[in-house]
């Protein structure tokens, strides 16, 4: 199957960076996505805690909290579903079965209350569809965001490496609007909803 192909050729390259260039380019990249969102007017932000290999995303929750902003991480439920609990503070962090952090703050927000998305991904088709590590959490969580908040904007962060000139996407698989990498933006469904939109480079 074309997508177990592409995720287990792009999660060998990811495995192989180290901590440092992760770091560099994860500061890169949020640099990058900070230059957007600064334009949009949101309250409701959901930001995915990292996995080891994945773009860092502290730069991008620090500036959305000293901005008042109401942020949420994603929890692992037993049921291998998603809840999204409020961010408060680091004291208030746990460590899941997949070594990840996530809240444990009581506070929990629906998928189609969020203004604005900032989700990983293992890999990304010509079309924006997102191709994750195979259990289907964020598909699952965020199904039917579109239909219920359609001014909702969803954000990938990844490296250059893992945007694919190819089709994979299936209908239930999540499209991003945007995605910024350590070279920039790339629009994908933003350009069909907003064709006049100018993002600083």
């Amino acid at each position: 199957m074309i997508k177990t192909k592409f995720r287990k050729s792009l999660k060998r390259k990811l495995s192989l960076m180290s901590e440092r260039e992760i770091i560099k380019t994860s500061a890169t990249i949020q640099l990058n996505c900070l230059k957007y969102v600064k334009t949009l007017k949101h309250e409701n932000v959901l930001i995915y805690m990292p996995s080891k290999s994945e773009v860092k995303t502290d730069a991008i929750r620090k500036k959305m909290l000293n901005k008042n902003k109401k942020v949420y991480i994603p929890r692992v439920l037993e049921e291998n579903k998603l809840h999204f609990n409020k961010f408060v503070s680091e004291d208030n962090l746990v460590i899941n079965k997949f070594n990840i952090l996530e809240s444990i703050d009581q506070a929990i927000l629906p998928a189609e209350k969020f203004d604005l998305l900032i989700l990983p991904f293992v890999g990304i088709d010509k079309k924006g569809s997102r191709l994750g590590h195979g259990g289907g959490y964020y598909d699952r969580a965020l199904q039917d965001l579109k239909y219920l908040n359609d001014k909702a904007i969803i954000i990938g962060l990844g490296y250059e490496f893992q945007l694919i000139n190819d089709e994979f996407g299936e209908p239930h698989d999540l499209k991003f609007d945007l995605v910024f990498t350590e070279q920039g933006f790339h629009r994908y469904w933003l350009k069909y909803r907003d064709r006049n939109l100018k993002i600083s480079s």
